[in-house]
């Protein structure tokens, strides 16, 4: 494979979108990121398809995550990327993001290894697939 898989992090608190970026690129993702839904957008549209969106729920702006969520549905060329919802939410949220095809993971997140199995799971069936 020569490419490595590309993850979006869509998250509007630095810190935790630099610790997973860290904690990807060192298991050899490419990173991209994106502080709002808008931006998560725009990065959606203009990188590589991704192998998978980690997608914060509560952002600022008009476009927080159930706005992304409902924008990438709404475009065939973006609705198949698998997405994992990364919230400190409830279960009213885990069960609307199941109910809309992605995964849940509660923050703070204390099952990384679930996590980044997960994404391996996605990223892996890509690039056996493509």
């Amino acid at each position: 494979m020569s490419a490595t898989p590309t993850v979006l992090i869509v998250e509007d608190n630095d810190e935790i979108a630099e610790a997973f970026a860290a904690l990807l690129k060192d298991q050899g993702y490419t990173v991209v990121t994106a502080s709002d839904g808008a931006e998560g957008i725009r990065q959606l549209r203009s990188i590589a398809r991704p192998c998978i969106i980690l997608l914060d729920i509560m952002m600022p702006g008009e476009m927080d995550g159930w706005a992304f969520r409902d924008a990438q549905l709404a475009d065939p060329q973006l609705a198949n990327v698998p997405t994992i919802v990364v919230s400190a939410l409830g279960l009213a949220e885990e069960t609307k993001a199941k109910r809309l095809g992605m995964g849940f993971f509660r923050k703070p997140v204390v099952e990384m290894d679930a996590l980044l199995a997960a994404i391996r799971q996605h990223c892996h069936e890509q690039g056996a697939s493509g």
